[in-house]
């Protein structure tokens, strides 16, 4: 999918917004700097809702769907709370993960519990996973040797679009919390 001068604007200006929203973030067991913005459909109307992750209290809890507050259900819990939105309204995700070091392709997609929760809707909606990415370096999103899992850069934002027909494909953990809870040990 090619960007032109007006879409590429508006990317930078969710970019900047994703980088921004990350400093919300409460973090201090799983270190993750994590952002997510949803933009919603609603009567004809874009609504857009950001949220940060929030880590629970205990490195057990991140192991539990109940306790798990990610940046897409923050943003999800939002656009409920604000605007009476649910998931089968949503349009686009983007998310953006900070890095200081390479992370892998799984840890910039969604978890399994976000992924059960909200891409069954974006998928139906024909919606778009869009990732800001802090490098180009390469890494698989998509489980699927003919898909392109290269990072697009344009002037210096490294981005990855994923249509709906790969979201069935996503590189996701296989079980909730077990990165983040063997890191943290």
């Amino acid at each position: 999918m090619a960007l032109n001068s007006s879409s590429y604007e508006a990317l930078k200006l969710v970019a900047e917004a994703l980088i921004n929203k990350s400093k919300e973030v409460v973090a201090p067991i799983s270190g993750a700097i994590y952002s997510s913005i949803q933009v919603y459909s609603n009567n004809d109307k874009l609504l857009i809702h950001a949220g940060a992750n929030i880590d629970p209290s205990s490195i057990e809890l991140l192991k539990s769907r109940k306790h798990r507050n990610c940046a897409e259900k923050q943003a999800a819990n939002s656009a409920a709370a604000e605007d009476l939105l649910n998931n089968a309204q949503m349009l686009i995700m983007f998310l953006y993960r900070a890095q200081d070091q390479k992370l892998k392709a799984e840890k910039l997609l969604p978890c399994i519990d976000c992924y059960e929760t909200y891409i069954p809707e974006l998928i139906k909606n024909k919606g778009l996973l869009v990732l800001i990415i802090d490098d180009d370096d390469e890494r698989i999103f998509v489980n699927d040797t003919n898909y392109d899992n290269s990072i697009k850069t344009l002037q210096g934002i490294h981005y990855k679009i994923i249509d709906s027909t790969a979201m069935h494909n996503l590189n996701i953990e296989t079980v909730l919390g077990a990165r983040v809870c063997a890191e943290s040990q």
